[in-house]
């Protein structure tokens, strides 16, 4: 991701618009500063077209907050249902460019790791990424700031456990997970648990988390325009797979 400094010095507060549309269980946030001053959480079976406009209009409107006074939109860039981060980005693009602007674009693994108590230096992050695997990634706590060891991946959940056992062989590590019994029922999870990690319940509203990132990314410059703005698919999307096979197996023109 290539961010574009901005030449700005933000002075008293601002108002940050975070968006999270990367599951069934998404979230939309308003936040001054890093402070949150009301969330709405997508608990219906609604598309996400039609609930997430109607959802941050009426946080503004409770707020009596304008769509001119919104200074950053900070919205999760992935990894997630590819339809939902469609909905999320494009959303984010298009209020970006009518407001004009800029976007924080947030790793939705990041963001749940900054969920996590500042207890240990580590913090394994692995959420559903179907077809059987997880999307995963490990974080080192340096001077209070979470830093990616290595890359975001997409693996089987054994892979993983058997990655953070070779990177943090002493134990400590946070496992910050939805569902942690897929963690849990692993073979080698009792001698992590024996070591001193532990597991925690992830499944919350993401929004908040997201718009204090993004009040962290502002404040250093590090925001994009409606243009840069780009998915995390990590995994790549079917249809890309489906060409590259049928181009492999001579089918392709």
């Amino acid at each position: 991701m290539c961010y574009q400094r901005l030449q700005v010095v933000y002075t008293g507060w601002m108002l940050i618009l975070s968006l999270d549309t990367c599951n069934s269980r998404g979230s939309a946030a308003l936040l001054r500063d890093d402070r949150v001053l009301r969330c709405a959480v997508h608990e219906a079976e609604e598309e996400y077209s039609v609930w997430l406009l109607n959802a941050v209009e009426g946080i503004l409107r409770t707020e009596s907050v304008a769509w001119k006074d919104i200074e950053v939109f900070a919205v999760v860039t992935g990894p997630g249902s590819f339809t939902g981060l469609r909905v999320g980005l494009t959303t984010a693009k298009g209020l970006a460019e009518v407001c004009g602007k800029k976007i924080a674009a947030v790793p939705r693994l990041e963001a749940l790791a900054s969920m996590r108590p500042p207890e240990g230096d580590w913090v394994a992050v692995a959420v559903e990424g179907g077809r059987g695997e997880i999307y995963c990634a490990l974080y080192r706590r340096v001077g209070g700031e979470l830093k990616l060891e290595g890359q975001e991946c997409v693996l089987a959940a054994e892979e993983f456990l058997n990655r953070v056992a070779r990177a943090v062989p002493d134990g400590g590590v946070i496992w910050c997970t939805p569902g942690t019994e897929r963690i849990a029922a692993l073979e080698g999870w009792a001698e992590r648990a024996a070591l001193g990690d532990k597991l925690e319940n992830a499944d919350v509203a993401l929004a908040p988390a997201v718009g204090k990132i993004g009040y962290a990314l502002a404040r250093a410059g590090k925001l994009v325009d409606a243009l840069a703005l780009d998915a995390n698919y990590i995994r790549r999307p079917d249809a890309e797979r489906f060409w590259e096979g049928a181009r492999a197996g001579g089918h392709a023109r």
